[in-house]
């Protein structure tokens, strides 16, 4: 991601190019992980669905990503990470998962160790 490359920020921010953000959104996710103590945090969103099939395969296919997952199971959601750079950096990011089916499950996993 050569985002996070040059970015000079604190956070870094990985959302969908599709995402629609609330203008006070990032700054919003950012105070609540700093008031939690946080170095990541995931949202999952509001999901538009064109169509009752398309509602019913996502909700599927979201079922089956936590189905058996314990709490202490770290998930990160694709549509929305928030993560400190330092943090990013030093457990070597989406390059660290790359080749995974699922990154940003993969991801969520890595950060845990």
């Amino acid at each position: 991601h050569r985002g996070a490359e040059i970015a000079r920020g604190e956070w870094l921010l990985f959302t969908d190019a599709d995402m629609a953000h609330a203008v006070d959104g990032p700054r919003l996710a950012v105070s609540h992980a700093l008031e939690q103590r946080l170095d990541a945090l995931s949202l999952f969103v509001h999901q538009e669905y064109r169509s009752g099939l398309e509602r019913l395969a996502l909700s599927v296919a979201f079922a089956g990503l936590f189905a058996g997952r314990r709490p202490d199971n770290y998930v990160l959601n694709g549509q929305y990470i928030l993560i400190r750079r330092a943090v990013y950096h030093e457990s070597g990011g989406f390059g660290g998962v790359r080749g995974e089916a699922l990154e940003d499950l993969a991801l969520g996993n890595l950060l845990h160790r």
